[in-house]
């Protein structure tokens, strides 16, 4: 049977590494995802490599904490890494406490510091890998408000399980960032189209491990989005946070949009960070111009980074499509070449849209949509890309707790 474009195209990818996975399977945030963590850190027998952006010292977080202590005490190697700034609010006392028990914690922290400011790029990945055999990349931070929690729903995220030759990667990865060297290894393979799989699940799925970081020459989960823009015939869903596309790939939504691919996105009600959501607004008008289907996920807020193009790729990660995660940010995405999960995340994806979220009217936007509104959003929208361009690059230190 003929392959579609897109499927002989992803496996073409230069410096593309694909390899197949015993298992994947997509977790969505919340209570099952730290239930999850939280088990595959007490099985874990040799070493642990967990690094993320935000962890803090709240019930999740002091839960997380306190399984890698247990680990550490069993004799299993812990390494663990946190961004300096996303996670400066972790008391003192909670990594002298892990260090005391035994495991190896670093801050992962920016190339210069000048006095107050500092110059270089922020570890947003979120990452896990076990005993090289079980890895978990995700937008999930480790926090309260991604937990269901207090009588208080998660935000909206996911994360992918994967088992087999790609847990490895993870791990090397982990150790790159751990002892700060970036050589690219590995060799780039060609496979055949996988078997058709009938869950959310997959056995034999193709699984690539992406990174970003644009200071060490890797852009690869910006180029996988492009590519499977480029090459899309059929649908292409988006689950957006803080969704603020550069030109280059919202021109290969219009031409994938031109072409007659049905193209939707969710984003999120409401923002924890400022100008965001009147940003993202001020494209509404461009996504209604390119016959792009508007989503508005209601109950909390929106943190998720996913995305399917013609039920066949499928991407999960850390990567927002911004100008921050492209350029800034050191990110963590797996991409996946497989009929049956990417399937299975489409239908889940259309499910979450139809029950839990809103379809924007178009009419009914534009009726609300005055100059000054217009104006506003335009405004935020200039706000959020200067602050990406500027305040990512000079942050001011937090102070010590």
């Amino acid at each position: 049977m003929r392959q579609s474009n897109l499927k002989r195209t992803s496996l073409k990818f230069r410096r593309r590494y694909y390899h197949r996975a015993s298992h994947i399977e997509l977790i969505r945030g919340g209570k099952q995802f730290f239930d999850l963590l939280e088990k595959l850190i007490d099985e874990a027998r040799v070493e642990i490599h967990i690094q993320y952006y935000i962890c803090e010292a709240d019930e999740t977080g002091n839960t997380i904490m306190n399984a890698l202590i247990r680990a550490a005490k069993r004799n299993v190697a812990v390494f663990f890494v946190l961004d300096a700034y996303g996670s400066s609010k972790l008391p003192e006392l909670s990594h002298k406490k892990m260090i005391d028990a035994g495991i190896n914690f670093k801050w992962f922290r920016p190339v210069i510091s000048m006095g107050n400011m500092e110059f270089g790029r922020r570890m947003h990945h979120k990452a896990v890998a076990i005993d090289e055999q079980v890895s978990l990349v995700t937008g999930v931070n480790i926090a309260n408000r991604y937990n269901d929690i207090n009588g208080e729903k998660a935000w909206l995220d996911f994360a992918l399980l994967v088992k087999g030759i790609p847990a490895k990667e993870v791990k090397q990865r982990c150790l790159q960032i751990w002892e700060k060297t970036y050589k690219i290894t590995g060799k780039w393979r060609k496979f055949r189209l996988p078997i058709m799989s009938d869950s959310i699940q997959s056995h034999n799925a193709l699984v690539k491990v992406s990174v970003n970081d644009w200071l060490r020459g890797r852009n690869e989960i910006y180029t996988g989005y492009r590519n499977a823009f480029q090459k899309a015939e059929k649908e292409i869903q988006i689950v957006g946070g803080y969704f603020l596309p550069g030109r280059n790939m919202r021109r290969k939504l219009r031409e994938a949009s031109k072409r007659g691919v049905n193209i939707s996105v969710i984003l999120t009600r409401v923002s924890d960070v400022m100008f965001a959501k009147s940003a993202e607004k001020y494209l509404y008008n461009w996504m209604f111009q390119n016959d792009i289907k508007i989503y508005e996920w209601q109950q909390t807020v929106m943190h998720g980074k996913v995305a399917v193009v013609d039920q066949t790729w499928s991407t999960v990660g850390s990567y927002n499509l911004n100008y921050l995660s492209n350029f800034e940010s050191i990110e963590l995405n797996m991409e996946i070449i497989d009929n049956g999960f990417s399937r299975k995340l489409s239908e889940l994806l259309s499910q979450i849209s139809r029950e839990e979220c809103t379809l924007i009217d178009k009419d009914e936007f534009y009726r609300h949509y005055s100059f000054m509104v217009k104006l506003q959003n335009r405004f935020s929208y200039w706000i959020a890309r200067t602050l990406m361009r500027v305040l990512s690059v000079f942050t001011k230190k937090p102070s010590p707790n």
